[in-house]
Parts: C-alpha cells; sequence; structure tokens
C-alpha cells in the first residue's frame, strides 16, 4: 500500500486525521511501513539524499535526472545537482503506480489460467 499525504496547513491537518489514523492503524497490524518526509515544498535534495530516499544509488539518480526522467539543476560553476523535492515524490509515485498496475497484470493472468512463463 502506498498513500500519499500532503500536509501543508493547518485546515489539512485537521481533515486528514481519519487517514493518518488508517495509516497508524495499518502499521499496528504490521501490514504497512510509514516514511514521513518533512520539506518545504521547494526544498532541494542532494543526488545521494534523493537516492535514499528513492531506494536507489547516487549514478542512478545522477543518471535519471541526465536522461530527463528527474529534474535536477546543477549549481552554477560546478558538477553538484539540485534536485526538487517535488520531483523525488512524483517520480517515486510513478514507480509505485507502476509496481501496482504489474502486480494486479500479473493477478489478472494468473486468475485467467495464463501459463507462466
Amino acid at each position: 500500500m502506498h498513500r500519499t499525504i500532503r500536509l501543508d496547513d493547518r485546515d489539512k491537518i485537521e481533515d486528514s486525521l481519519d487517514e493518518l489514523r488508517g495509516l497508524a492503524e495499518a502499521l499496528i497490524d504490521g501490514g504497512a511501513a510509514l516514511v514521513i518526509s518533512v520539506g518545504d515544498e521547494d526544498a532541494l535534495l542532494s543526488p545521494s539524499a534523493a537516492a535514499q530516499y528513492l531506494g536507489l544509488s547516487r549514478q542512478h539518480v545522477v543518471r535519471l535526472v541526465e536522461a530527463g526522467r528527474l529534474d535536477g539543476q546543477r549549481m552554477p560553476g560546478s558538477e553538484y545537482w539540485q534536485i526538487p523535492l517535488t520531483s523525488v515524490i512524483a517520480l517515486r509515485d510513478s514507480r509505485e503506480g507502476a509496481r501496482d498496475r504489474a502486480r494486479k497484470f500479473s493477478q489478472l493472468l494468473d486468475e485467467a489460467g495464463a501459463p507462466a512463463e
């Protein structure tokens, strides 16, 4: 299960309390992990920090930036990359969505009796 909850003002926090309670219950039941990211919407991450967040290597994150799959900018006069937190979250959500679709497709194939490879 993957959920992203954006809490950026007091009203949203109060409106999201039930959803947060549900996530806490999932943790107690042992069916989920919880990752909390607290950051400025405009926060910029190093490739290492983005890699840790995504569960990838720093080199892979740099390749994703260079390939245009992840937004990033070089600091002036430097080889150092800065990657917007919002871009990292969007990539993570996209990857999770692709995994979920693949799991569902695989399940449908199993239910239809498709032979294993």
